[in-house]
């Protein structure tokens, strides 16, 4: 234990030198980290505290909605987190190059786990933590709540975050255990394909009421949340924690709190002492180069691969190749990716069970564009997520790219081309099947694909440069590429750059469909929009390329 101890110290260390040395970092990095965070924290519980307060107010049904919600809240939270600690449990485990050195040290292997687990809670959780922070505030505002309940809030999340460590790692120790190794991602795949389908199927469809009883309404529409009030579910004791605190209900919320801190210990001893009775061994089978024969014979690859060898230089097709080959043989990548595009797959088509007025032209204008705005950013986030730490990611290999015959500005050409088409093929038919199942005009169906188009020559040119501009080839991972200043400053362009174009578009759409305006002028402030939007788009993918091409033709591989 005092081993163990002695790392986090080390970590502890490191932590505080690189928040010392914020001060000394360029000043854009300290103006675009700091808007970053203040931006999320006082924007976010605005339009939080604006939303709790707008619910609390209807009557009388709006305190049992927000209460619901709160529960359907941590629910989702005890979710995601489950997943979190799974996919940076494999990479804190088994992938990162600190692990290799840590079992040369004098340890025991269960201190090395002990110390990987705590690792994986911490890193699982902090931004959770971080984006929960304006829902807490805000809802204790709205509920009159005393300091009491901010206090209690915080003591009561680190069971409740120990425990969904303790299931992602259970479930991730289980999975490699049990399933044979060539066969893991076949059946990831099946697993995936299975909960999207669970998923949809479980999902409410809307329906007209004929009763006007405003609480038949609310019973009905709050039954379909029932499954966050199950009191197996360490996110209902968590939400039921939270209500009985502001209740001044002290005595209730003690008796939750020790139920999830019984829980959260008893799973620790259990998981601790079978994941490092296993751990050794499968760390062993995950480091072994034996499994490259199940990443062979892939026909549809071979035919994709000999296309492509006609169509372009073997040079650019190698780079492609290699791409998409590490991004297939990592499961943290790829199931990341199908969990963010399943979700905003999952939302397009739930749009045909929505019942509003298709007839009515500002609602159907008002729900595309924010349908537009929500794909649009989800490709903002895989965009970040997987196509920036493309250059980064080679590592200290990166000069075996720079031995490539022809121009180094060509890696980047490629990299930005292949990226672009793959972002077009993800967003254009959601785009398409979205403006079909809500039945858009010919004018609506057209700016919503021009913007689709542009925002994914926009945000793959932003991504590709930016990640050419902030390479970090010392980091182990893409998530903690991402998590660097580069990664914070493309998200952060690429929601700005998202927020004016689908905003501009989205008011090109409301004069369209509502205003009775000549056609000449229609047409003269329809071209109009066109050209501002795409010269701003040309614009940013230029200097964001431009800059990125400039940092690698200067840099010493």
């Amino acid at each position: 234990m005092n081993k163990t101890l002695t790392l986090f110290k080390y970590r502890f260390i490191q932590a505080i030198r690189k928040v010392i040395d914020f001060k000394n970092d360029p000043l854009l990095k300290q103006l675009v980290i700091s808007f970053f965070i203040f931006g999320y924290l006082f924007g976010g519980f605005f339009l939080l505290y604006k939303f709790f307060n707008f619910v609390n107010s209807i009557t009388p049904v709006g305190g049992i909605i927000l209460d619901r919600l709160f529960y359907v809240y941590f629910f989702i939270l005890f979710i995601m987190l489950i997943v979190s600690s799974l996919i940076i449990g494999y990479s804190t485990f088994f992938r990162i190059r600190e692990t290799e050195f840590l079992f040369y040290l004098p340890l025991k292997i269960s201190e090395l786990w002990l110390y990987k687990f705590i690792k994986v809670i911490f890193m699982s959780s902090w931004a959770f933590l971080f984006l929960s922070i304006p829902v807490v505030i805000s809802f204790g505002i709205v509920k009159k709540a005393d300091i009491y309940y901010y206090f209690l809030t915080a003591i009561s999340l680190f069971p409740f975050l120990v425990i969904t460590s303790c299931l992602g790692v259970a479930v991730l120790f289980a999975f490699l255990k049990i399933v044979p190794k060539k066969y893991a991602k076949y059946f990831l795949t099946f697993f995936f394909m299975v909960m999207i389908y669970t998923i949809f199927q479980t999902i409410p469809r809307g329906t007209y009421y004929e009763s006007t009883n405003i609480i038949f309404i609310i019973n009905t529409l709050l039954k379909h949340t029932d499954i966050t009030l199950n009191k197996f579910l360490p996110s209902s004791w968590m939400a039921g924690q939270q209500l009985m605190s502001l209740e001044r209900d002290y005595k209730g919320f003690f008796s939750f709190f020790l139920l999830s801190l019984s829980n959260a210990l008893f799973m620790t001893v259990n998981i601790y002492y079978f994941a490092s009775k296993v751990y050794p061994k499968l760390y062993t089978e995950e480091r072994s180069h034996g499994q490259k024969k199940y990443y062979r014979n892939i026909k549809l690859f071979q035919i994709i691969r000999k296309i492509m060898d006609r169509l372009f230089p073997r040079k650019y097709v190698a780079i492609i190749t290699k791409d998409f080959t590490s991004f297939v043989r990592d499961p943290m990548q790829w199931s990341q990716f199908l969990v963010f595009f399943g979700l905003i797959f999952l939302y397009v088509i739930n749009l045909k069970n929505m019942k509003y007025d298709l007839d009515d032209p500002f609602w159907k204008n008002l729900i595309t564009f924010f349908n537009l705005g929500a794909v649009c950013l989800t490709l903002a986030t895989l965009n970040t997520r997987f196509i920036f730490p493309l250059i980064s990611i080679e590592g200290q290999r990166i000069w075996i790219l720079g031995m490539i015959p022809g121009r180094r500005r060509d890696i980047i050409y490629i990299k930005y081309f292949y990226t672009a088409i793959l972002s077009i093929i993800m967003i254009v038919p959601l785009t398409i099947l979205s403006n079909f199942i809500i039945r858009s005009s010919l004018w609506i169906y057209f700016l919503s694909i021009l913007t689709a188009l542009l925002v994914s020559l926009t945000l793959s040119a932003i991504s590709v440069g930016l990640g050419a501009l902030y390479p970090d080839f010392k980091a182990e991972s893409p998530s903690e590429i991402v998590s660097g200043f580069g990664g914070t400053l493309v998200l952060v362009l690429s929601i700005m750059y998202i927020v004016a174009v689908v905003g501009i578009e989205g008011y090109i759409g409301h004069v369209l469909v509502i205003t009775k305006l000549s056609t000449p002028v229609l047409w003269a402030l329809f071209i109009t929009a066109i050209l501002v939007i795409v010269s701003a788009s040309f614009i940013t993918s230029y200097l964001s390329l431009k800059a990125g091409i400039k940092n690698i033709d200067d840099m010493d591989f």
